[in-house]
């Protein structure tokens, strides 16, 4: 195993559309981008209580997170590789 630079506390790493050299690592209200093999991370800004962040297997720029709001579960939906959340 090599560490490849995702936040702290990762649990999550979701590969993009179907590309293995670009994957997202997500932790509890974190999560980072990688568009080079996890030779390089950048950080994407996600909704507060976000716990996953999940890419489409088939369209590159579509995201989805999860997590919670208070007590409730909720899911956010990125058309822009994260730059932009909002529920569905």
């Amino acid at each position: 195993w090599q560490q490849l630079g995702g936040p702290p506390g990762a649990g999550w790493v979701s590969w993009i559309a179907n590309d293995p050299t670009k994957l997202i690592v997500s932790a509890p209200g974190a999560a980072r981008l990688s568009t080079d093999d996890g030779a390089h991370f950048t950080d994407l800004t996600v909704p507060t209580g976000v716990s996953i962040v999940e890419a489409s297997p088939t369209d590159a720029n579509l995201f989805f997170a999860a997590g919670l709001r208070g007590t409730h579960a909720t899911i956010w939906v990125s058309h822009d590789t994260g730059q932009h959340w909002q529920r569905p």
